[in-house]
Protein backbone atom coordinates (compact mmCIF):
# COMPACT_ATOMS: atom_id res chain seq x y z
CA UNK A 1 0.00 0.00 0.00
CA UNK A 2 1.59 3.49 -0.79
CA UNK A 3 1.87 5.58 2.47
CA UNK A 4 -0.79 7.39 3.95
CA UNK A 5 -1.44 10.95 2.79
CA UNK A 6 -4.26 13.25 3.35
CA UNK A 7 -2.98 15.79 1.10
CA UNK A 8 -2.99 13.85 -1.63
CA UNK A 9 -5.99 11.98 -0.44
CA UNK A 10 -8.04 14.52 -0.89
CA UNK A 11 -7.62 15.05 -4.61
CA UNK A 12 -9.30 11.90 -5.44
CA UNK A 13 -7.65 9.48 -7.63
CA UNK A 14 -5.40 10.03 -10.00
CA UNK A 15 -7.07 10.86 -13.59
CA UNK A 16 -6.24 8.99 -16.77
CA UNK A 17 -5.65 11.65 -19.95
CA UNK A 18 -8.47 10.16 -21.50
CA UNK A 19 -10.96 11.44 -18.66
CA UNK A 20 -10.28 14.87 -19.01
CA UNK A 21 -12.56 15.53 -22.14
CA UNK A 22 -15.62 14.52 -20.54
CA UNK A 23 -14.66 16.39 -17.26
CA UNK A 24 -14.02 19.59 -18.84
CA UNK A 25 -16.34 20.20 -21.73
CA UNK A 26 -19.33 22.70 -20.56
CA UNK A 27 -22.43 24.02 -22.40
CA UNK A 28 -24.90 25.99 -20.49
CA UNK A 29 -27.34 25.50 -23.26
CA UNK A 30 -27.74 21.94 -21.31
CA UNK A 31 -30.23 23.64 -18.87
CA UNK A 32 -31.85 25.63 -21.82
CA UNK A 33 -35.54 25.83 -21.10
CA UNK A 34 -38.08 24.21 -23.69
CA UNK A 35 -40.00 26.80 -24.19
CA UNK A 36 -37.68 29.92 -22.98
CA UNK A 37 -39.25 33.14 -22.45
CA UNK A 38 -37.36 36.71 -23.42
CA UNK A 39 -35.13 36.87 -20.06
CA UNK A 40 -34.26 33.24 -20.97
CA UNK A 41 -33.14 34.01 -24.11
CA UNK A 42 -30.84 36.98 -22.71
CA UNK A 43 -29.63 35.00 -19.58
CA UNK A 44 -28.11 32.05 -21.58
CA UNK A 45 -27.01 34.66 -24.51
CA UNK A 46 -24.87 36.34 -21.79
CA UNK A 47 -23.97 32.81 -20.22
CA UNK A 48 -21.85 31.37 -24.30
CA UNK A 49 -18.78 33.13 -22.43
CA UNK A 50 -18.94 30.16 -20.13
CA UNK A 51 -19.30 27.75 -23.17
CA UNK A 52 -16.08 25.80 -23.13
CA UNK A 53 -14.66 22.87 -25.97
CA UNK A 54 -11.94 20.82 -25.58
CA UNK A 55 -9.08 21.23 -27.34
CA UNK A 56 -5.39 19.90 -27.43
CA UNK A 57 -3.92 22.11 -25.46
CA UNK A 58 -6.57 22.43 -22.27
CA UNK A 59 -6.42 18.09 -21.99
CA UNK A 60 -2.52 18.32 -21.73
CA UNK A 61 -2.58 21.54 -19.82
CA UNK A 62 -5.05 19.62 -17.31
CA UNK A 63 -2.76 16.81 -17.29
CA UNK A 64 0.25 18.93 -16.46
CA UNK A 65 -1.71 20.71 -13.60
CA UNK A 66 -2.67 17.40 -11.66
CA UNK A 67 0.78 16.44 -11.90
CA UNK A 68 2.12 19.47 -10.39
CA UNK A 69 -0.30 19.37 -7.61
CA UNK A 70 -0.04 15.66 -6.98
CA UNK A 71 4.30 15.77 -7.12
CA UNK A 72 3.75 18.61 -4.38
CA UNK A 73 1.61 16.33 -2.33
CA UNK A 74 3.80 13.60 -2.38
CA UNK A 75 6.76 15.91 -1.75
CA UNK A 76 5.03 17.43 1.24
CA UNK A 77 3.66 14.36 2.83
CA UNK A 78 2.51 15.85 6.35
CA UNK A 79 3.13 11.92 7.84
CA UNK A 80 6.58 12.19 6.55
CA UNK A 81 8.20 13.80 10.27
CA UNK A 82 10.85 15.78 8.09
CA UNK A 83 8.02 17.43 6.24
CA UNK A 84 6.73 18.21 9.63
CA UNK A 85 9.98 19.66 10.83
CA UNK A 86 10.04 22.12 7.41
CA UNK A 87 6.58 23.28 8.24
CA UNK A 88 7.91 24.43 12.34
CA UNK A 89 11.42 25.87 10.69
CA UNK A 90 9.08 27.89 7.72
CA UNK A 91 6.91 29.26 10.15
CA UNK A 92 9.52 30.14 12.58
CA UNK A 93 11.44 32.62 9.85
CA UNK A 94 11.90 35.67 10.23
CA UNK A 95 12.81 38.98 8.43
CA UNK A 96 12.60 38.74 4.61
CA UNK A 97 13.18 36.31 1.67
CA UNK A 98 16.80 36.32 1.06
CA UNK A 99 19.73 34.16 -1.21
CA UNK A 100 20.24 32.78 2.47
CA UNK A 101 16.84 31.77 3.46
CA UNK A 102 16.98 27.87 3.42
CA UNK A 103 15.53 25.57 -0.05
CA UNK A 104 13.28 23.31 1.92
CA UNK A 105 11.54 21.98 -1.62
CA UNK A 106 13.75 21.54 -4.50
CA UNK A 107 10.94 19.86 -6.90
CA UNK A 108 8.28 22.19 -6.73
CA UNK A 109 7.06 22.35 -10.44
CA UNK A 110 5.92 26.50 -11.99
CA UNK A 111 4.04 26.23 -15.73
CA UNK A 112 3.96 28.99 -17.85
CA UNK A 113 0.54 29.53 -20.12
CA UNK A 114 0.66 32.22 -22.38
CA UNK A 115 -1.21 34.05 -25.00
CA UNK A 116 -2.48 37.10 -26.44
CA UNK A 117 -5.97 38.67 -25.32
CA UNK A 118 -9.23 36.38 -26.56
CA UNK A 119 -7.28 33.17 -26.71
CA UNK A 120 -9.29 32.32 -23.30
CA UNK A 121 -6.54 31.46 -20.90
CA UNK A 122 -8.12 32.22 -18.02
CA UNK A 123 -11.45 30.31 -19.09
CA UNK A 124 -9.23 27.20 -19.76
CA UNK A 125 -8.03 27.11 -16.36
CA UNK A 126 -10.79 28.12 -14.34
CA UNK A 127 -12.22 25.16 -15.98
CA UNK A 128 -9.89 22.61 -15.54
CA UNK A 129 -9.38 24.08 -11.47
CA UNK A 130 -13.15 24.11 -11.01
CA UNK A 131 -12.85 20.00 -11.22
CA UNK A 132 -11.31 20.10 -7.71
CA UNK A 133 -12.54 21.16 -4.43
CA UNK A 134 -10.98 24.54 -3.80
CA UNK A 135 -10.77 23.52 0.51
CA UNK A 136 -10.69 20.90 2.06
CA UNK A 137 -11.17 20.65 5.65
CA UNK A 138 -9.24 17.49 7.80
CA UNK A 139 -10.35 16.73 10.85
CA UNK A 140 -7.88 14.91 13.62
CA UNK A 141 -5.21 12.60 11.97
CA UNK A 142 -2.75 10.78 14.26
CA UNK A 143 -0.43 10.09 11.46
CA UNK A 144 0.00 13.88 10.33
CA UNK A 145 -0.31 15.15 14.44
CA UNK A 146 -3.24 17.38 13.03
CA UNK A 147 -6.49 17.87 15.70
CA UNK A 148 -7.71 20.18 12.33
CA UNK A 149 -5.96 21.57 8.96
CA UNK A 150 -7.38 23.57 6.37
CA UNK A 151 -6.02 22.63 2.67
CA UNK A 152 -6.30 25.10 0.27
CA UNK A 153 -5.83 22.96 -3.31
CA UNK A 154 -5.52 25.96 -5.33
CA UNK A 155 -5.87 29.71 -4.97
CA UNK A 156 -6.29 32.53 -7.66
CA UNK A 157 -4.46 36.15 -7.68
CA UNK A 158 -3.87 38.56 -10.07
CA UNK A 159 -0.85 40.89 -10.82
CA UNK A 160 -1.17 44.50 -9.61
CA UNK A 161 -1.22 46.67 -12.95
CA UNK A 162 1.93 48.53 -11.50
CA UNK A 163 3.49 45.19 -10.78
CA UNK A 164 4.81 46.09 -7.31
CA UNK A 165 5.21 43.03 -4.80
CA UNK A 166 2.92 45.34 -2.39
CA UNK A 167 0.21 45.02 -4.27
CA UNK A 168 0.65 41.26 -5.36
CA UNK A 169 0.76 40.10 -2.01
CA UNK A 170 -2.58 41.99 -1.21
CA UNK A 171 -3.93 40.26 -3.78
CA UNK A 172 -2.97 37.01 -2.36
CA UNK A 173 -3.61 37.47 1.36
CA UNK A 174 -7.13 39.00 -0.25
CA UNK A 175 -7.69 35.83 -1.92
CA UNK A 176 -6.90 33.68 0.91
CA UNK A 177 -9.57 35.66 2.78
CA UNK A 178 -12.02 35.16 0.11
CA UNK A 179 -11.75 31.31 0.24
CA UNK A 180 -11.36 30.97 4.11
CA UNK A 181 -13.25 33.84 5.35
CA UNK A 182 -10.10 34.92 7.28
CA UNK A 183 -8.70 38.56 8.07
CA UNK A 184 -5.39 38.22 6.91
CA UNK A 185 -5.29 41.35 4.67
CA UNK A 186 -6.70 43.42 7.91
CA UNK A 187 -3.81 41.70 10.28
CA UNK A 188 -0.92 42.66 7.89
CA UNK A 189 -1.72 45.42 5.23
CA UNK A 190 -2.90 47.72 7.59
CA UNK A 191 -0.42 47.12 10.06
CA UNK A 192 2.89 48.62 10.34
CA UNK A 193 4.74 45.77 8.77
CA UNK A 194 7.24 46.48 5.70
CA UNK A 195 6.74 44.59 2.35
CA UNK A 196 9.54 42.27 2.88
CA UNK A 197 8.31 40.82 6.47
CA UNK A 198 4.27 41.21 4.72
CA UNK A 199 5.63 39.34 1.76
CA UNK A 200 7.36 36.71 3.91
CA UNK A 201 4.20 36.02 5.96
CA UNK A 202 2.22 35.93 3.20
CA UNK A 203 4.48 32.59 1.55
CA UNK A 204 4.01 31.25 5.51
CA UNK A 205 0.40 31.46 5.13
CA UNK A 206 0.80 29.48 1.87
CA UNK A 207 2.82 26.99 2.84
CA UNK A 208 0.63 26.23 6.22
CA UNK A 209 -2.07 26.23 4.34
CA UNK A 210 -1.36 23.30 2.06
CA UNK A 211 -1.54 25.68 -0.85
CA UNK A 212 -1.94 23.16 -3.85
CA UNK A 213 -1.36 25.29 -6.79
CA UNK A 214 -1.03 29.08 -6.90
CA UNK A 215 -2.12 30.54 -9.97
CA UNK A 216 -0.85 34.30 -11.28
CA UNK A 217 -3.12 35.91 -13.43
CA UNK A 218 -2.85 38.91 -15.61
CA UNK A 219 0.92 38.92 -16.03
CA UNK A 220 1.65 41.79 -18.97
CA UNK A 221 4.93 43.00 -20.37
CA UNK A 222 3.87 46.08 -18.34
CA UNK A 223 3.70 44.92 -14.91
CA UNK A 224 5.67 41.99 -14.85
CA UNK A 225 8.74 41.86 -17.42
CA UNK A 226 8.89 46.00 -17.33
CA UNK A 227 8.16 46.59 -14.09
CA UNK A 228 10.91 47.63 -11.66
CA UNK A 229 9.84 45.57 -9.05
CA UNK A 230 10.80 42.41 -11.15
CA UNK A 231 13.55 41.31 -9.41
CA UNK A 232 11.64 41.58 -6.25
CA UNK A 233 8.83 39.73 -7.16
CA UNK A 234 11.04 36.91 -8.85
CA UNK A 235 12.64 36.31 -5.13
CA UNK A 236 9.12 36.14 -4.05
CA UNK A 237 8.40 33.54 -6.33
CA UNK A 238 11.50 31.62 -6.12
CA UNK A 239 10.81 31.67 -2.16
CA UNK A 240 7.02 30.32 -2.99
CA UNK A 241 8.91 27.67 -4.89
CA UNK A 242 11.53 26.57 -1.96
CA UNK A 243 8.32 26.63 0.51
CA UNK A 244 6.86 23.80 -1.72
CA UNK A 245 4.01 25.64 -3.39
CA UNK A 246 4.27 25.24 -7.17
CA UNK A 247 3.00 28.10 -9.43
CA UNK A 248 0.68 28.92 -12.83
CA UNK A 249 2.08 32.16 -14.50
CA UNK A 250 -1.04 33.23 -16.79
CA UNK A 251 -0.08 35.98 -19.07
CA UNK A 252 0.95 37.55 -22.27
CA UNK A 253 3.62 36.37 -23.91
CA UNK A 254 5.92 39.70 -23.66
CA UNK A 255 5.91 38.78 -19.68
CA UNK A 256 8.16 36.24 -20.11
CA UNK A 257 10.41 37.35 -22.75
CA UNK A 258 13.54 37.69 -20.28
CA UNK A 259 12.18 34.49 -17.67
CA UNK A 260 15.51 32.30 -18.91
CA UNK A 261 17.62 35.22 -19.07
CA UNK A 262 19.13 33.05 -15.62
CA UNK A 263 19.80 29.50 -15.40
CA UNK A 264 18.12 29.66 -11.50
CA UNK A 265 15.00 31.20 -13.09
CA UNK A 266 15.32 29.11 -15.88
CA UNK A 267 15.36 25.91 -14.14
CA UNK A 268 12.59 26.83 -11.36
CA UNK A 269 9.85 28.77 -13.78
CA UNK A 270 10.46 26.68 -16.81
CA UNK A 271 10.29 23.37 -14.66
CA UNK A 272 7.07 22.20 -16.96
CA UNK A 273 6.65 22.70 -20.76
CA UNK A 274 4.85 26.26 -21.38
CA UNK A 275 0.91 26.31 -22.62
CA UNK A 276 1.21 28.64 -25.63
CA UNK A 277 -2.26 29.97 -26.86
CA UNK A 278 -1.48 31.47 -30.62
CA UNK A 279 -4.42 32.39 -32.78
CA UNK A 280 -5.42 29.55 -35.07
CA UNK A 281 -2.99 29.92 -38.14
CA UNK A 282 -5.77 28.11 -40.20
CA UNK A 283 -9.56 27.49 -40.21
CA UNK A 284 -8.57 24.11 -41.29
CA UNK A 285 -7.03 23.33 -37.51
CA UNK A 286 -8.52 20.59 -36.05
CA UNK A 287 -9.26 22.45 -32.92
CA UNK A 288 -10.41 25.19 -34.86
CA UNK A 289 -13.20 23.19 -36.99
CA UNK A 290 -14.00 20.63 -35.16
CA UNK A 291 -14.15 21.88 -31.17
CA UNK A 292 -13.85 26.25 -31.64
CA UNK A 293 -15.83 27.23 -34.28
CA UNK A 294 -18.98 24.41 -34.18
CA UNK A 295 -19.20 25.38 -30.05
CA UNK A 296 -19.60 29.14 -30.72
CA UNK A 297 -21.61 28.76 -33.49
CA UNK A 298 -23.86 26.09 -32.13
CA UNK A 299 -24.38 27.80 -28.87
CA UNK A 300 -27.39 29.59 -29.81
CA UNK A 301 -30.73 30.90 -28.17
CA UNK A 302 -33.19 31.89 -31.49
CA UNK A 303 -35.54 29.68 -33.18
CA UNK A 304 -34.36 30.34 -36.91
CA UNK A 305 -30.32 29.59 -37.61
CA UNK A 306 -28.35 28.06 -39.53
CA UNK A 307 -26.16 25.08 -39.60
CA UNK A 308 -22.93 24.59 -38.91
CA UNK A 309 -20.94 23.54 -41.68
CA UNK A 310 -17.19 23.69 -42.82
CA UNK A 311 -17.91 26.84 -44.55
CA UNK A 312 -19.36 28.32 -41.71
CA UNK A 313 -15.61 27.56 -39.77
CA UNK A 314 -14.22 29.20 -42.81
CA UNK A 315 -16.02 32.43 -42.29
CA UNK A 316 -15.77 32.50 -38.88
CA UNK A 317 -12.25 32.31 -38.88
CA UNK A 318 -11.94 35.11 -41.53
CA UNK A 319 -14.12 36.88 -39.64
CA UNK A 320 -11.98 36.58 -36.48
CA UNK A 321 -8.65 35.52 -37.23
CA UNK A 322 -8.46 33.05 -35.27
CA UNK A 323 -8.90 34.01 -31.89
CA UNK A 324 -12.18 32.54 -30.45
CA UNK A 325 -12.98 35.76 -28.20
CA UNK A 326 -13.94 37.16 -31.10
CA UNK A 327 -15.52 34.70 -32.58
CA UNK A 328 -17.78 34.42 -29.72
CA UNK A 329 -18.57 38.45 -29.36
CA UNK A 330 -19.19 38.04 -33.26
CA UNK A 331 -22.16 35.19 -33.29
CA UNK A 332 -23.67 36.35 -29.85
CA UNK A 333 -23.98 40.19 -31.04
CA UNK A 334 -25.23 38.21 -34.12
CA UNK A 335 -28.03 36.88 -31.75
CA UNK A 336 -28.40 39.72 -30.10
CA UNK A 337 -29.52 41.51 -33.03
CA UNK A 338 -32.03 39.22 -33.63
CA UNK A 339 -33.44 39.14 -29.94
CA UNK A 340 -33.77 43.01 -30.58
CA UNK A 341 -35.82 42.45 -34.08
CA UNK A 342 -33.07 44.86 -36.10
CA UNK A 343 -34.29 44.58 -39.63
CA UNK A 344 -32.35 42.13 -41.68
CA UNK A 345 -31.11 40.49 -39.26
CA UNK A 346 -31.13 36.40 -39.25
CA UNK A 347 -28.43 33.51 -37.87
CA UNK A 348 -26.22 33.12 -41.47
CA UNK A 349 -23.04 33.47 -42.93
CA UNK A 350 -24.09 36.37 -44.48
CA UNK A 351 -25.46 38.55 -41.35
CA UNK A 352 -22.12 37.27 -39.45
CA UNK A 353 -20.03 38.82 -42.18
CA UNK A 354 -22.17 42.33 -42.46
CA UNK A 355 -21.56 42.45 -38.43
CA UNK A 356 -17.97 41.80 -38.62
CA UNK A 357 -17.91 44.98 -40.97
CA UNK A 358 -20.43 47.21 -39.48
CA UNK A 359 -19.95 46.39 -35.96
CA UNK A 360 -18.39 49.49 -34.27
CA UNK A 361 -16.59 47.07 -31.64
CA UNK A 362 -14.79 45.68 -34.25
CA UNK A 363 -13.47 49.02 -35.94
CA UNK A 364 -10.30 48.53 -33.38
CA UNK A 365 -10.24 44.95 -33.81
CA UNK A 366 -10.02 44.29 -37.96
CA UNK A 367 -6.53 45.58 -38.91
CA UNK A 368 -5.58 42.57 -36.42
CA UNK A 369 -7.63 40.24 -37.62
CA UNK A 370 -6.92 41.60 -41.13
CA UNK A 371 -3.49 40.84 -40.35
CA UNK A 372 -3.56 37.73 -39.06
CA UNK A 373 -5.58 36.29 -42.08
CA UNK A 374 -3.36 37.29 -44.71
CA UNK A 375 -0.13 37.06 -42.52
CA UNK A 376 0.66 40.56 -42.75
CA UNK A 377 3.10 41.88 -40.22
CA UNK A 378 2.33 45.60 -40.90
CA UNK A 379 -1.33 45.37 -39.75
CA UNK A 380 -0.49 42.74 -36.80
CA UNK A 381 2.56 45.42 -35.90
CA UNK A 382 -0.76 47.99 -35.08
CA UNK A 383 -1.34 45.68 -31.53
CA UNK A 384 1.16 46.49 -28.81
CA UNK A 385 0.74 43.00 -26.60
CA UNK A 386 1.17 40.66 -29.97
CA UNK A 387 4.66 39.40 -29.48
CA UNK A 388 5.89 39.92 -33.38
CA UNK A 389 8.69 38.15 -33.27
CA UNK A 390 7.61 34.73 -32.13
CA UNK A 391 4.11 35.21 -34.56
CA UNK A 392 6.63 36.04 -37.48
CA UNK A 393 8.53 32.70 -36.58
CA UNK A 394 5.75 30.79 -36.35
CA UNK A 395 4.52 31.74 -39.89
CA UNK A 396 7.66 31.09 -41.84
CA UNK A 397 7.73 27.67 -39.57
CA UNK A 398 4.51 26.62 -40.74
CA UNK A 399 5.08 27.62 -44.55
CA UNK A 400 8.80 27.93 -45.11
CA UNK A 401 8.17 28.48 -48.95
CA UNK A 402 6.02 31.48 -48.00
CA UNK A 403 7.62 34.74 -46.55
CA UNK A 404 5.52 36.47 -44.15
CA UNK A 405 4.05 39.85 -46.50
CA UNK A 406 5.40 43.39 -45.59
CA UNK A 407 4.33 46.38 -46.90
CA UNK A 408 7.01 48.00 -48.84
CA UNK A 409 7.01 50.94 -51.60
CA UNK A 410 9.57 50.76 -54.49
CA UNK A 411 12.65 52.65 -54.34
CA UNK A 412 11.81 54.28 -51.50
CA UNK A 413 13.65 54.76 -48.30
CA UNK A 414 14.18 52.53 -45.18
CA UNK A 415 10.84 52.14 -43.71
CA UNK A 416 10.47 54.17 -39.89
CA UNK A 417 11.05 51.66 -37.24
CA UNK A 418 7.82 51.18 -35.09
CA UNK A 419 7.20 53.16 -31.97
CA UNK A 420 6.39 49.41 -30.28
CA UNK A 421 9.67 47.89 -31.94
CA UNK A 422 10.96 47.23 -28.22
CA UNK A 423 8.45 44.77 -27.69
CA UNK A 424 9.76 41.74 -29.45
CA UNK A 425 13.56 42.47 -29.34
CA UNK A 426 15.50 40.92 -26.52
CA UNK A 427 15.37 42.69 -23.37
CA UNK A 428 19.10 42.29 -22.51
CA UNK A 429 19.67 43.55 -25.85
CA UNK A 430 17.63 46.76 -25.15
CA UNK A 431 19.56 47.71 -21.80
CA UNK A 432 22.93 47.42 -23.65
CA UNK A 433 21.54 49.89 -26.36
CA UNK A 434 20.41 52.15 -23.88
CA UNK A 435 23.56 52.38 -21.84
CA UNK A 436 25.63 52.98 -24.82
CA UNK A 437 23.51 55.89 -25.58
CA UNK A 438 23.63 57.35 -22.53
CA UNK A 439 27.33 57.52 -22.53
CA UNK A 440 27.30 58.83 -25.43
CA UNK A 441 25.00 61.67 -24.42
CA UNK A 442 26.72 62.32 -21.48
CA UNK A 443 30.02 62.48 -23.89
CA UNK A 444 28.81 64.79 -26.30
CA UNK A 445 27.21 67.37 -23.77
CA UNK A 446 30.37 67.54 -21.90
CA UNK A 447 32.01 68.63 -25.26
CA UNK A 448 29.65 70.99 -26.07
CA UNK A 449 30.37 72.47 -22.72
CA UNK A 450 34.08 72.48 -23.15
CA UNK A 451 33.42 73.92 -26.73
CA UNK A 452 31.21 76.70 -24.89
CA UNK A 453 33.97 77.77 -22.21
CA UNK A 454 36.51 77.94 -24.72
CA UNK A 455 35.11 80.96 -26.37
CA UNK A 456 34.14 83.00 -23.08
CA UNK A 457 36.21 85.95 -22.43
CA UNK A 458 38.08 86.12 -19.49
CA UNK A 459 35.56 88.30 -17.19
CA UNK A 460 32.60 86.41 -18.30
CA UNK A 461 30.55 85.17 -14.67
CA UNK A 462 29.82 81.48 -16.74
CA UNK A 463 33.67 80.65 -16.73
CA UNK A 464 34.15 78.67 -14.15
CA UNK A 465 37.25 81.27 -12.17
CA UNK A 466 34.58 83.70 -12.37
CA UNK A 467 31.51 81.77 -11.39
CA UNK A 468 33.33 80.52 -7.87
CA UNK A 469 34.65 83.80 -7.14
CA UNK A 470 31.38 85.34 -7.16
CA UNK A 471 30.11 82.99 -4.96
CA UNK A 472 33.02 83.25 -2.67
CA UNK A 473 32.47 86.99 -2.79
CA UNK A 474 29.16 86.44 -1.64
CA UNK A 475 29.52 83.82 1.08
CA UNK A 476 32.08 86.42 2.01
CA UNK A 477 29.64 89.17 2.34
CA UNK A 478 26.85 87.26 4.15
CA UNK A 479 29.75 85.80 6.55
CA UNK A 480 31.23 89.45 7.66
CA UNK A 481 27.10 90.60 8.10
Amino acid sequence: MPPENPLLDAMGPHRELGVWPDLLEHNPLDHFPENPTAEDRESFLDMMKDRFAVTRVAVETAFDIQRMIRSGYRERNPCDPANRKKIIEISSIEGTFATKTPVFYRDSQCKIIHGITGMGKSQMVERILGTYDQVVIHGRSDSALWLKHTQIVHLTAKMPGDGSRGGFVSAVLLALDSVLETDYFNDYCRSRMTVEARALKTAQLLALHSVGLLVIEEMQAKNFMGSKYRSELQLFFLGLLSFGVPLLLVGNPLAFKDIGMYRQTQRRFLSCEPAELWPYDSWKSPDWCDAIAPAIWTYRVVDQYQEYTRKVGKTLWHCSGGIPGYARKLVSEMQKSMLLRRPGSNHSIESMEKHFKTLASFAQFRPLINGLVKRNLDEVVTDEDMPIKELKLRWELANPSTKTKRQSTPNAGPAAKNKNATDWESYSKKTVRDQKAAKSRAKNKEKRNQETADQLEAGDLRTPAQHADKLLHGLRKLHDE
